[in-house]
């Protein structure tokens, strides 16, 4: 419109233009006021946490170190993720060799570290071991006494870590029935009948009553007549009543059994660490001071479901524990769970569930996930997170994943809005909500390696970007061998050898009986070639049969 017309309708120009941009100075002086307020927070906050036991997770745009209280790190949940090479790993490690580090000092916690693909995992050894190093001998034998090390793929050490022994705190009958719903997650394209899952609940719980190792469990159940005359004389009346037609089953429905066990047992490591001489006591990893790595690393071609069950299995006995009312809780526990999507099945998240919610009460509710990305989780355990956790890391991510954590993305109204090219400065001032919150997402996605966006729920300043501390320890080559063997065998390692020869002796006498068991039935001809199959209305496929058959 022509300048004359709107000076004769009263506007002028030049004058909107002044009021325009006098109050653009005013909101970005606000904006710094607001900015700088929220710093001096900031550094209030960070000068009392320094005069407290603490641990640094990285440092400011401003250069303030951001430190986290040791014992609300240790007792808090939080989430942390980052994509491929944004150096969650190293900030991970950092984090826990700050951890270790106030545990030499005597602070009064305990550290778990769960790595579903071994490279924390081993990081984590070599830290422990660099610490191990630089102690005085009087103090590093103690040290080295609470140190835990369970790596399923190990070559030379692997863990004892019979599943079905009795749990402490936990009924036979419920350990078995989580152990039968883990196998049937992880091992669904065996199942042949409706009571493929209640069955193995069965097995499961009088093999922890007969004490039954695991390399006999096919052997064992290969012979339904014997399994019987076992379940016969069991003190649990479920096992019972479960397994009392267990002689008239089909063959395929026992096959399907011994398949969905096979997931375990096709893997030699995992065959020899549930053929264990004794348990792991997993009460031992919430004493103080202790530092426990369960490491599934190295997994051998084809393992996926297996590690998938056994770490499902290793997280359930860790919750038991902490939640066992017979335990005395003496210190605060950091579990670190890195990959958690590689041990994830309906049991993991029901246990997950436990520690996030009810955990700080048993001093276990320091649950920190570091993973890619948000969208790797279960929807349900993705709302878990976000309405429980405390603390949330997020480092360079997809426009996806970044979405599905902006939650916990800034939303201050006080991002300036770009000035167009030839603007007069008309345009508002900020941001929208939305136009921020795409800022935020795709600001994510331009993050350079270690540096991350840390919100804390409880802090009394704004979410901000650190840079995280680089974390390099020494190579296996550079530490005293006495040293590393001591933390790579840790306090329950076992030579795999030796549990091979284990494996090998319980299989030969287990087939031994089996031949023997097999023999009699031929002689008093029972054999269960020649058992009259029991019909099986429900699952049969409806179609026309023969007369007089039921349809």
């Amino acid at each position: 419109m022509p300048d004359w017309v709107l000076r004769l309708a009263g506007h002028d120009r030049p004058r909107e233009r002044r009021l325009a941009e006098a109050s653009q100075v005013a909101s970005r002086a606000e904006l710094q006021r607001d900015l700088q307020a929220d710093e001096r927070r900031f550094r209030v906050r960070m000068d009392e946490l320094e005069r407290m036991p603490h641990v640094v997770i990285g440092t400011s745009a401003t250069g303030v170190p951001y430190r986290m209280a040791v014992d609300e790190i240790a007792s808090l949940p939080g989430w942390a993720t980052a994509g491929t090479g944004a150096g969650k790993s190293r900030f991970a490690g950092a984090l826990m060799a700050r951890v270790m580090a106030a545990i030499v000092e005597g602070a009064p916690i305990a550290l778990v570290l769960l790595d579903g693909k071994g490279e924390t995992g081993d990081q984590q050894l070599r830290t422990i071991a660099a610490i191990a190093g630089h102690l005085s001998p009087s103090a590093r034998a103690p040290f080295l006494a609470r140190v835990h090390t369970l790596r399923f793929f190990d070559r030379q050490y692997l863990p004892s870590f019979p599943l079905l022994v009795p749990m402490p705190g936990v009924s036979i009958v419920t350990q078995a029935d989580l152990f039968a719903e883990t196998l049937t997650d992880v091992s669904a394209d065996a199942t042949t009948g409706p009571r493929q899952r209640s069955s193995l609940a069965a097995f499961a719980a009088l093999a922890v009553e007969k004490k039954i190792d695991a390399a006999a469990w096919p052997w064992v159940l290969s012979s339904a007549r014997n399994v019987a005359a076992m379940a016969a004389e069991s003190s649990l009346p479920s096992v019972r009543l479960a397994l009392a037609r267990f002689e008239r089953e089909p063959q395929g429905s026992i096959d399907g059994l011994i398949a969905r066990l096979d997931s375990l047992l096709r893997v030699p490591s995992l065959k020899a660490i549930l053929s264990g001489p004794r348990p792991f006591d997993f009460s031992a990893c919430f004493e103080p001071g202790a530092i426990t790595t369960i490491d599934f690393g190295g997994a051998d071609l084809g393992a996926r479901a297996g590690v998938r069950a056994m770490g499902s299995l290793a997280v359930s006995a860790l919750a038991n524990a902490a939640f066992d009312p017979r335990r005395a809780v003496r210190s605060t526990t950091l579990i670190v769970v890195d990959e958690p999507q590689t041990i994830m099945t309906a049991v993991t998240l029901g246990q997950f569930e436990r520690l996030v919610t009810l955990g700080r009460s048993f001093g276990a509710g320091g649950l920190l996930l570091l993973h890619q990305g948000a969208t790797q989780l279960p929807s349900e355990l993705q709302n878990i997170l976000n309405t429980n956790v405390a603390w949330r890391v997020i480092g360079r991510s997809s426009e996806r994943d970044a979405a599905a954590s902006s939650e916990w993305l800034p939303r201050t109204g006080r991002v300036p809005r770009p000035r167009e090219p030839g603007s007069r400065g008309r345009e508002a001032t900020f941001l929208s909500e939305g136009e921020e919150q795409r800022f935020r997402i795709a600001e994510l996605g331009r993050l350079p390696p270690r540096a991350f966006l840390v919100a804390d729920r409880r802090a009394p300043f704004a979410a901000r970007v650190i840079r995280a501390p680089d974390h390099d320890p020494p190579e296996w080559s550079a530490i005293d061998p006495a040293v590393a063997e001591a933390v790579k065998r840790g306090t329950s390692g076992v030579p795999r050898a030796e549990l091979e020869v284990r494996v090998r002796r319980i299989e030969e006498e287990a087939a031994a009986r089996f031949a023997a068991q097999a023999g009699s039935e031929e002689v008093s001809g029972r054999r269960r070639a020649g058992a009259a199959p029991t019909p099986d209305v429900v699952g049969r496929a409806r179609g026309r049969g023969r007369q007089g058959d039921v349809p």
